[in-house]
């Protein structure tokens, strides 16, 4: 991953505050992979653009990558 740019914080828009925000990151977070936006429990949800895709398998920490190694997606499972 030493070829990926790594930016420590960006700007987003906070669907709580309904305005923009800054924030940091953990780790280096590859363009167009997810990023979480605030402290996530095991158990909870995980929601891109207003709709659920899985559920987080540990904690995840505001600043975290959000991957297969800490979340299973819900989508496309036929046993579901």
């Amino acid at each position: 991953h030493s070829n990926l740019p790594r930016y420590k914080y960006f700007r987003y828009h906070s669907e709580v505050r309904r305005e923009e925000e800054m924030m940091s990151v953990t780790e280096v977070i590859p363009y167009g992979h997810k990023v979480a936006v605030r402290d996530i429990q095991v158990g909870e949800p995980i929601i891109k653009y207003g709709e659920s895709i899985g559920r987080a398998v540990r904690d995840i920490k505001k600043g975290d990558y959000v991957h297969v190694h800490n979340m299973e997606a819900m989508r496309g499972r036929g046993d579901l």
